[in-house]
């Protein structure tokens, strides 16, 4: 029975799990197990009996699997990698997969009659023999090394090939993200997995900090500077100039903005200085890097031409959501404002749990529903509505588009993924992917609050 079950549980993992989402990980224990029941489950006399687990594999298909099988794991990722970047194509279906099994067969084949018997039978042949084996088991060797490398590089290289020329854009209709929280928005379809998923979803990096741009929280001198982060996409005559500052919270909606700048003419520029945001008061003695740096970016503006300045109205400091903004908040929208530039207060979107957030734990095997945040971390209205603003300072509200359910009680929980796509990536900021299907929506508010954006 044991036998029985353990392989059960290696023909299931397939099935069951999700490999490329949730390995390495916890759940590779159940194939691993599974082998080892199989293992314990062999008999000691070697006779292993009717109706036993090792009858069945102790076959001649599954004995020559085994001899080959060294050899078909070394050859089947380079041949599968090339395959897909000389088809350019994402996926494989079934008549290639049987033309790389075929392929890797024949391989294995002569890898195994070239240098795996060689050296099983390297101590009983005579040195002669040996010294003309070894440069060929080694060579061949070399060159599986070698192709599994430029695989990989391929693969990578592929992968930020497509990133950069979509700009993290999805398919709509099988990602539609956003847009399903939208009144009249599509239904997502079911997919083999969201988008991004597994080690991508782990490793996602906003685009400007590619860019070497951004001023990290250091107290120096060199890091009250503006630094600005350009645009990759900027028109040579950009119909408005939109800039994100000033912290990573402003950063996290830069590929909403780059999608309708790449629409409507716009040059997105990003000013970000880390762990910064909008105070009009100094930070304790001897620590006034963001004091300074807000004074800084204010000049900034009296002297250049901007259109839009998009920051976070609040944060959300914790769980249970701790909702506000820094002392003087105020003092600065209202320095912008002099400045006679318009400015886009966005509410903190509600924040995952955990230390790491979204990733790890849906690395660790949970479900969406409990890798997000609260509704109730934003049942409450928007503390800026109650904030007398200049006519040109708006807020905006996103968490209805960020947690569906938001408006439906405090103890709704938000799901980690919203039409096929991942919404965080870390216990903060959302996803690129994420964030670009939110540019319709944005639009939308845009053009009622800015109208002036959309005129050229």
């Amino acid at each position: 029975m044991l036998g029985w079950l353990g392989l059960f549980m290696v023909v299931s993992t397939g099935f069951i799990f999700d490999g490329g989402q949730q390995f390495p990980g916890p759940l590779a224990l159940w194939p691993l197990l599974g082998l080892a029941f199989v293992l314990c489950a062999a008999p000691q006399d070697g006779d292993p009996g009717r109706g036993s687990v090792t009858k069945l594999l102790n076959n001649r298909v599954f004995n020559w699997i085994g001899d080959y099988s060294y050899a078909l794991y070394l050859w089947h990722w380079p041949l599968l990698i090339f395959y897909l970047a000389i088809r350019d194509r994402e996926a494989i279906g079934i008549r290639g997969g049987l033309v790389i099994l075929t392929v890797a067969v024949v391989l294995s084949l002569v890898l195994n009659q070239l240098v795996e018997r060689p050296i099983q039978a390297w101590r009983r042949k005579a040195n002669g023999h040996r010294a003309n084996t070894v440069p060929l088991a080694v060579g061949l060797v070399v060159m599986l090394v070698f192709s599994n490398v430029v695989a990989n590089h391929l693969l990578t290289t592929q992968q930020a090939d497509d990133r950069q020329e979509t700009g993290y854009a999805l398919d709509p209709e099988q990602y539609p993200g956003a847009l399903t929280t939208a009144a009249d928005g599509p239904e997502a379809p079911e997919v083999e997995n969201y988008e991004p998923h597994g080690q991508e979803l782990a490793g996602v990096q906003q685009e400007y900090k590619t860019q070497a741009c951004e001023q990290d929280g250091d107290n120096a001198p060199d890091s009250y500077e503006v630094t600005l982060c350009k645009d990759p996409d900027a028109p040579e005559n950009p119909s408005a100039t939109v800039v994100l500052a000033p912290d990573s919270h402003a950063g996290h909606w830069e590929h909403t903005f780059r999608t309708l700048g790449e629409e409507y003419n716009w040059e997105v520029l990003l000013a970000i200085k880390s762990g910064c945001n909008f105070s009009g008061v100094p930070n304790e003695p001897g620590n006034n890097y963001c004091h300074m740096w807000n004074d800084n970016f204010v000049q900034y503006l009296e002297t250049e031409d901007v259109d839009l300045v998009v920051a976070p109205g609040t944060q959300m400091y914790s769980r249970p959501a701790e909702e506000g903004f820094a002392d003087g908040a105020q003092q600065r929208w209202e320095q912008i404002e002099a400045t006679d530039t318009p400015l886009l207060l966005i509410r903190g979107l509600i924040r995952p749990g955990g230390t790491n957030g979204t990733a790890d734990c849906l690395a660790s095997g949970n479900p969406p529903a409990e890798c997000g945040g609260m509704a109730g971390d934003a049942y409450e209205s928007n503390p800026i509505e109650q904030v007398d603003l200049a006519d040109t300072t708006h807020t905006l509200d996103m968490n209805p588009y960020v947690c569906p359910g938001v408006d439906e009680g405090r103890d709704t929980a938000c799901s980690a993924v919203v039409g096929n796509v991942a919404v965080w990536y870390d216990n903060s900021h959302i996803t690129p992917q994420y964030a670009t299907t939110l540019a319709p929506i944005m639009e939308n508010h845009l053009q009622e609050l800015y109208p002036e954006l959309f005129d050229s």
